[in-house]
């Protein structure tokens, strides 16, 4: 019985969730449209069919609906270019930022999330790559890596995250590449061979990458990692096209998936929290 109460009341926390992120994005597209005139007819709260009207402001009936989950809104003339004033006989500029209000509304609230938590606990800082492990005869050892180190380019150009990491090594595999590495505040540099047909279970390098640790910053310092993760983001999902063409990246990792899909990753990345959250209190 419990753990179907908890199951129900994570889904509804998903739904909760996903609604708010769903209404910022309407709310992007409302303001835009705003602020270059476009009239808004109608700003929905949930989805039709209406359940009441609560006002009208500024040409724009704001309603309730009956369907409790996230919002709409209903630009005038949205698919008429022959409506003065409306949304399709506006500039072509005009309507591509009016399209694009709602992304950028979204990517603020992850720069306004991430800055709430970086500034209250430590975090992986996934803009840089440190070595873990360095496995025994691969090229990484022989080349002198060590645990710990830092990978910051290879053959010049600029390592900001572990797929850019695997994404020039592979694109290099069976010749030699040159590693620049951060190493007790020193730089070095290093050549190794990424191997074409690595053993199963290591990489071309032969090496286990993570992130290193941030501990809790000021505000303008978590605000400005914050911008920093937020378009890591960016950078890696317009990579991901040219990521899938060299097979960097499998079809299933880079699958589009719907809301069952982002329900599992919501419930996984909840679960671990918990089993974090647990392992804090037991090991003070």
């Amino acid at each position: 019985m419990d753990t179907l109460l908890t199951s129900l009341l994570r889904i509804l926390e998903f739904i909760l969730a996903l609604g708010v992120l769903v209404f910022l994005h309407e709310l992007g597209h409302f303001l835009v449209s705003r602020f270059f005139k476009i009239e808004i007819e109608e700003f929905g709260f949930g989805f039709p069919p209406r359940m009441v009207k609560l006002f009208k402001l500024g040409g724009t009936d704001f309603t309730i609906n009956w369907i409790p989950f996230g919002a709409f809104v209903r630009p005038k003339g949205e698919n008429d270019p022959e409506v003065s004033g409306g949304l399709a006989s506006a500039n072509p500029w005009v309507r591509l930022a009016v399209l694009l209000g709602g992304p950028v509304m979204n990517l603020l609230t992850g720069v306004i999330l991430f800055t709430i938590m970086f500034s209250r606990g430590s975090y992986y800082d996934i803009t840089r790559v440190e070595i873990a492990e360095v496995a025994a005869a691969s090229p990484a050892e022989q080349a002198g890596l060590l645990p710990g180190d830092l990978i910051t380019a290879i053959d010049g150009k600029r390592v900001d995250g572990s797929a850019r990491l695997q994404t020039l090594v592979l694109a290099r595999a069976g010749q030699e590449i040159t590693l620049t590495v951060e190493r007790d505040g020193e730089k070095l540099t290093f050549t190794t061979t990424p191997r074409v047909n690595p053993p199963v279970g290591q990489g071309a390098l032969g090496i286990v990458m993570t992130s290193p640790i941030v501990e809790n910053q000021t505000f303008a310092g978590a605000a400005d990692m914050a911008v920093r993760y937020t378009w890591q983001q960016c950078v890696e999902l317009l990579r991901l096209p040219g990521r899938l063409i060299a097979g960097t990246i499998s079809p299933e990792e880079s699958r589009v998936v719907g809301p069952v899909g982002m329900y599992n990753m919501y419930d996984y990345t909840r679960e671990l929290d918990e089993e974090a959250s647990s392992n804090a209190e037991t090991n003070p």
